[in-house]
Protein backbone atom coordinates (compact mmCIF):
# COMPACT_ATOMS: atom_id res chain seq x y z
CA UNK A 1 0.00 0.00 0.00
CA UNK A 2 1.55 2.92 -1.53
CA UNK A 3 1.90 6.17 0.98
CA UNK A 4 -0.34 9.27 -0.09
CA UNK A 5 1.11 12.22 1.79
CA UNK A 6 -2.05 14.31 1.68
CA UNK A 7 -4.04 11.96 3.62
CA UNK A 8 -3.80 12.95 7.56
CA UNK A 9 -1.89 10.08 9.29
CA UNK A 10 -3.20 8.01 12.49
CA UNK A 11 -1.88 7.42 15.56
CA UNK A 12 -2.69 3.93 17.02
CA UNK A 13 -2.27 2.84 20.75
CA UNK A 14 -3.09 0.08 22.86
CA UNK A 15 -4.56 0.20 26.37
CA UNK A 16 -3.00 -2.04 28.95
CA UNK A 17 0.98 -1.68 29.15
CA UNK A 18 0.47 1.98 27.35
CA UNK A 19 -2.48 4.19 28.39
CA UNK A 20 -3.14 2.21 31.29
CA UNK A 21 0.19 1.88 34.15
CA UNK A 22 2.43 2.25 31.18
CA UNK A 23 5.44 -0.16 31.31
CA UNK A 24 6.13 -2.06 33.10
CA UNK A 25 2.55 -3.12 34.28
CA UNK A 26 1.35 -3.19 37.94
CA UNK A 27 -0.51 -6.06 38.63
CA UNK A 28 -4.11 -5.64 39.73
CA UNK A 29 -4.28 -8.92 41.33
CA UNK A 30 -1.39 -8.51 43.43
CA UNK A 31 -2.99 -7.71 47.06
CA UNK A 32 -6.69 -9.77 45.94
CA UNK A 33 -6.34 -12.58 48.01
CA UNK A 34 -5.93 -9.90 50.91
CA UNK A 35 -8.36 -7.45 49.34
CA UNK A 36 -11.06 -10.24 48.92
CA UNK A 37 -9.94 -13.36 49.93
CA UNK A 38 -9.49 -14.84 45.97
CA UNK A 39 -5.84 -16.67 45.02
CA UNK A 40 -4.74 -15.02 41.86
CA UNK A 41 -3.08 -17.92 40.64
CA UNK A 42 -6.31 -19.87 41.27
CA UNK A 43 -7.86 -17.44 39.41
CA UNK A 44 -5.63 -17.58 36.28
CA UNK A 45 -6.36 -21.49 36.47
CA UNK A 46 -10.11 -21.40 36.68
CA UNK A 47 -10.67 -18.32 34.87
CA UNK A 48 -8.70 -16.73 32.46
CA UNK A 49 -6.74 -19.33 31.05
CA UNK A 50 -9.98 -21.27 29.88
CA UNK A 51 -12.10 -19.02 29.37
CA UNK A 52 -10.54 -15.66 28.49
CA UNK A 53 -10.46 -16.08 24.64
CA UNK A 54 -13.56 -17.03 24.23
CA UNK A 55 -14.86 -13.54 27.01
CA UNK A 56 -12.20 -11.26 24.90
CA UNK A 57 -13.33 -11.62 21.59
CA UNK A 58 -17.12 -11.21 22.43
CA UNK A 59 -18.52 -15.27 22.50
CA UNK A 60 -18.95 -15.34 25.89
CA UNK A 61 -20.05 -12.41 28.20
CA UNK A 62 -17.51 -12.25 31.12
CA UNK A 63 -20.39 -12.33 33.86
CA UNK A 64 -21.19 -16.11 32.54
CA UNK A 65 -17.59 -18.01 33.67
CA UNK A 66 -16.96 -15.34 36.47
CA UNK A 67 -20.03 -16.17 38.39
CA UNK A 68 -19.41 -20.00 37.62
CA UNK A 69 -15.70 -19.27 39.09
CA UNK A 70 -17.17 -17.18 41.89
CA UNK A 71 -20.01 -19.86 43.25
CA UNK A 72 -17.17 -22.15 43.65
CA UNK A 73 -14.62 -19.94 44.83
CA UNK A 74 -15.35 -17.13 46.60
CA UNK A 75 -19.26 -17.75 47.61
CA UNK A 76 -19.15 -13.94 49.00
CA UNK A 77 -18.57 -12.52 46.44
CA UNK A 78 -20.77 -11.15 43.90
CA UNK A 79 -20.05 -10.85 40.47
CA UNK A 80 -20.29 -7.00 40.32
CA UNK A 81 -18.51 -6.31 43.29
CA UNK A 82 -15.47 -8.28 41.76
CA UNK A 83 -15.47 -6.02 38.40
CA UNK A 84 -15.81 -3.07 40.56
CA UNK A 85 -12.93 -4.37 42.17
CA UNK A 86 -10.55 -5.47 39.07
CA UNK A 87 -11.85 -2.00 36.65
CA UNK A 88 -11.16 0.26 39.64
CA UNK A 89 -7.43 -1.48 40.39
CA UNK A 90 -6.69 -1.58 36.56
CA UNK A 91 -7.28 1.86 35.74
CA UNK A 92 -4.30 4.34 36.61
CA UNK A 93 -3.89 6.26 33.13
CA UNK A 94 -1.04 7.72 32.27
CA UNK A 95 -1.80 11.12 31.13
CA UNK A 96 1.54 11.94 29.82
CA UNK A 97 0.65 9.43 26.82
CA UNK A 98 -2.47 11.07 26.06
CA UNK A 99 -1.12 14.34 26.30
CA UNK A 100 2.01 13.66 24.11
CA UNK A 101 -0.79 11.97 21.63
CA UNK A 102 -2.99 15.34 21.77
CA UNK A 103 0.24 17.09 20.84
CA UNK A 104 0.86 14.83 17.99
CA UNK A 105 -2.76 15.01 17.01
CA UNK A 106 -2.09 18.79 17.30
CA UNK A 107 0.62 19.13 15.83
CA UNK A 108 0.23 17.06 12.56
CA UNK A 109 -3.30 17.55 11.86
CA UNK A 110 -3.64 13.45 12.43
CA UNK A 111 -6.38 11.39 14.17
CA UNK A 112 -6.11 9.27 17.08
CA UNK A 113 -7.72 5.50 17.95
CA UNK A 114 -7.38 2.92 20.20
CA UNK A 115 -6.76 -1.09 19.34
CA UNK A 116 -7.42 -3.15 22.17
CA UNK A 117 -8.45 -6.56 23.17
CA UNK A 118 -10.85 -6.11 26.26
CA UNK A 119 -14.07 -7.94 27.01
CA UNK A 120 -17.43 -5.83 26.79
CA UNK A 121 -17.60 -4.83 30.56
CA UNK A 122 -13.94 -3.34 30.68
CA UNK A 123 -14.45 -2.21 27.20
CA UNK A 124 -17.77 0.29 28.29
CA UNK A 125 -15.32 0.65 32.01
CA UNK A 126 -12.59 2.24 29.30
CA UNK A 127 -15.61 4.38 27.49
CA UNK A 128 -17.94 5.95 30.00
CA UNK A 129 -15.65 5.77 33.45
CA UNK A 130 -12.67 6.66 32.71
CA UNK A 131 -13.12 8.55 29.65
CA UNK A 132 -11.07 7.32 26.99
CA UNK A 133 -13.38 7.45 24.14
CA UNK A 134 -13.65 11.22 24.89
CA UNK A 135 -9.66 11.64 23.44
CA UNK A 136 -9.54 8.97 21.34
CA UNK A 137 -12.93 8.86 19.61
CA UNK A 138 -12.52 5.60 17.63
CA UNK A 139 -11.93 2.22 20.08
CA UNK A 140 -10.89 -0.89 18.14
CA UNK A 141 -12.09 -3.37 20.73
CA UNK A 142 -11.54 -7.43 20.50
CA UNK A 143 -14.91 -8.03 21.88
CA UNK A 144 -16.67 -5.92 19.29
CA UNK A 145 -14.69 -6.98 15.98
CA UNK A 146 -14.43 -10.55 16.67
CA UNK A 147 -10.60 -10.88 16.46
CA UNK A 148 -7.56 -10.46 18.74
CA UNK A 149 -4.87 -8.87 18.28
CA UNK A 150 -2.38 -10.76 17.14
CA UNK A 151 -4.94 -12.53 14.10
CA UNK A 152 -4.67 -10.81 11.15
CA UNK A 153 -8.58 -10.22 11.06
CA UNK A 154 -8.43 -7.58 14.06
CA UNK A 155 -6.24 -5.64 11.46
CA UNK A 156 -8.17 -5.64 8.81
CA UNK A 157 -11.37 -4.81 11.04
CA UNK A 158 -9.38 -1.79 12.60
CA UNK A 159 -8.61 -0.35 9.44
CA UNK A 160 -12.49 -0.53 8.11
CA UNK A 161 -13.25 1.16 11.60
CA UNK A 162 -10.31 3.64 11.16
CA UNK A 163 -11.69 4.64 7.67
CA UNK A 164 -8.30 3.75 6.81
CA UNK A 165 -7.30 4.93 2.61
CA UNK A 166 -5.41 3.38 0.56
CA UNK A 167 -1.38 4.50 1.51
CA UNK A 168 -3.01 6.49 4.23
CA UNK A 169 -0.19 5.93 7.07
CA UNK A 170 -1.23 3.95 11.13
CA UNK A 171 1.28 4.44 13.85
CA UNK A 172 1.00 1.98 15.90
CA UNK A 173 2.08 1.35 19.35
CA UNK A 174 1.89 -1.71 22.01
CA UNK A 175 3.62 -3.24 24.20
CA UNK A 176 3.39 -7.13 23.23
CA UNK A 177 6.34 -7.73 20.59
CA UNK A 178 3.76 -10.31 19.17
CA UNK A 179 1.07 -7.27 18.08
CA UNK A 180 3.70 -5.01 16.82
CA UNK A 181 4.97 -7.94 13.94
CA UNK A 182 1.41 -8.32 13.21
CA UNK A 183 0.89 -5.14 12.72
CA UNK A 184 3.96 -4.22 11.00
CA UNK A 185 3.27 -7.15 8.65
CA UNK A 186 -0.56 -5.47 7.74
CA UNK A 187 1.32 -2.68 6.79
CA UNK A 188 1.29 -0.38 9.47
CA UNK A 189 4.04 1.62 10.83
CA UNK A 190 4.52 0.03 14.44
CA UNK A 191 6.25 0.41 17.66
CA UNK A 192 7.30 -1.97 20.92
CA UNK A 193 6.94 -0.22 23.95
CA UNK A 194 9.39 -1.84 26.89
CA UNK A 195 11.42 -0.78 29.08
CA UNK A 196 13.83 0.49 26.99
CA UNK A 197 11.43 3.26 25.08
CA UNK A 198 8.38 4.57 26.31
CA UNK A 199 5.10 5.33 24.76
CA UNK A 200 6.04 9.24 25.13
CA UNK A 201 9.47 8.96 23.98
CA UNK A 202 8.17 7.37 20.83
CA UNK A 203 5.01 9.49 19.98
CA UNK A 204 7.76 12.43 20.38
CA UNK A 205 10.00 11.35 18.06
CA UNK A 206 7.27 10.53 15.14
CA UNK A 207 7.95 12.75 12.26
Amino acid sequence: MAEQLDLPPILVLDVDGVIIEGFPRQRWDRHLKADLGVNPKKLQRRFFKPYWPDVVSGRTPVEEPLAAFLAEHAPHLTVERFLEYWHGRDARVVQEVIDAAKRWQQDSNGSLALATNQDAARAAYLKDNLGLQVHFPVMVVSCEVGALKPEPGFFRQADRLLGRKSGQRVIFLDDLKDNVEAASLHGWEAYHVNETIGAVEIIEELE
